[in-house]
């Protein structure tokens, strides 16, 4: 989140999005990826558009479900968790062989 134009060292600029750490295991290790939600952020806040997470994280942090746009206080308590991926790196680890 820091770096206002983040770039992928393989797919160069494809976007962010910030995945839970269980997703992000799964995805290093290219082990089954969990179910996941995905809440929309204000675009114009982040560097990123998206938070995904695996519904075991979405019940430990008190998430909505449905999903929908989170508050700031919602990120907050995210920031620490979770960790930004690749938007083609996420759609390659996600994607059926």
């Amino acid at each position: 989140m820091t770096d206002p134009a983040p770039t992928c060292h393989v797919h160069g600029r494809a976007g962010l999005a910030h995945v839970c750490r269980h997703i992000r295991t799964a995805i290093e290790r290219a082990s089954a990826v969990p179910e996941w939600l995905t809440f929309p952020l204000p675009r114009t806040l982040y560097d990123y558009a998206v938070v995904r997470v695996c519904p075991t994280c979405a019940d430990q942090f008190s998430l909505p479900i449905p999903p929908r746009m989170l508050t700031e206080l919602e990120i907050e308590r995210l920031k620490t968790y979770t960790t930004p991926i690749c938007e083609a790196c996420f759609a390659a680890g996600t994607s059926s062989p």
